[in-house]
């Protein structure tokens, strides 16, 4: 059989023996690289193995990171709900503090209203009592006659005032 192939060898020319020779390193080195790159079943058995633990660790990851994600944000709007019911709180007793000052606000105006709707029916008392003695009586030597001079102002205004100033005051304190 090696006297046919050296016979047919023989007959090529140098171009064709090179070019056989190419031809054939190149089917030898490629078999060798496609066989060095192709994995036999049992390594790619176990690369599926290694691969699907890799797959199965990462879920778990995932999954925890999932569970961690979902607890913030259950404690987000635990604490943003908190937050929003002591605001609520903090406006109802806002406005009550309003509406008690209204009311008392309101009962004082109407006290004052009063006062001054009765002011008429007070008698006025005199405020100012100067005595004193008369030209006349200085002329004629006669301290018998003194002069009595009397202003009257109501009471009710400096009542009106003191209440104004404690309403005054009042609403500043609750204020703060």
């Amino acid at each position: 059989m090696f006297k046919y192939i050296s016979e047919i060898l023989r007959q090529f020319s140098k171009a064709q023996k090179l070019t056989v020779l190419i031809i054939l390193l190149l089917t030898i080195v490629g078999i060798t690289y496609i066989n060095s790159i192709t994995k036999t079943p049992v390594e790619l058995t176990k690369t599926v193995e290694s691969q699907r633990k890799e797959m199965l660790k990462d879920q778990k990851y995932i999954y925890n990171l999932t569970q961690i994600i979902n607890s913030l944000n259950d404690s987000i709007l635990d604490q943003s709900q908190d937050c929003d019911d002591k605001a609520m709180q903090r406006e109802m007793i806002y406005n009550q503090k309003m509406i008690e000052q209204e009311k008392y606000v309101s009962a004082a105006i109407e006290e004052v209203k009063g006062m001054v709707g009765s002011k008429n029916k007070l008698k006025k008392s005199p405020i100012l009592k100067i005595e004193a003695i008369s030209v006349d009586s200085i002329l004629t030597n006669d301290k018998k006659k003194p002069i009595e001079i009397t202003s009257q102002a109501p009471n009710i205004d400096n009542k009106i005032i003191e209440k104004l100033d404690k309403i005054k005051k009042n609403v500043k304190k609750k204020n703060k």
